[in-house]
């Protein structure tokens, strides 16, 4: 946030998840999300007109196991 990310994702394959954090432009508010990737993740910079499915992009094949 200090260096003007206004959002951050971390993926995790192994657990299948998607954590997002959006901080707002005036720096004063941070949201966070938790998604499967059987969800639709929202990008918040357009407004989450925008949204990423992850069940196109990370097939079962690719499943990580350690």
């Amino acid at each position: 946030m200090k260096a003007g990310v206004r959002e951050y994702w971390m993926v995790d394959p192994r657990m299948k998840k998607v954590i997002t954090y959006y901080f707002s432009e005036d720096k004063e508010t941070m949201e966070c999300g938790i998604y499967g990737f059987d969800d639709c993740v929202p990008v918040m910079v357009y407004d989450g007109d925008l949204v990423i499915d992850f069940s196109k992009i990370f097939l079962p094949s690719w499943d990580i196991s350690l």
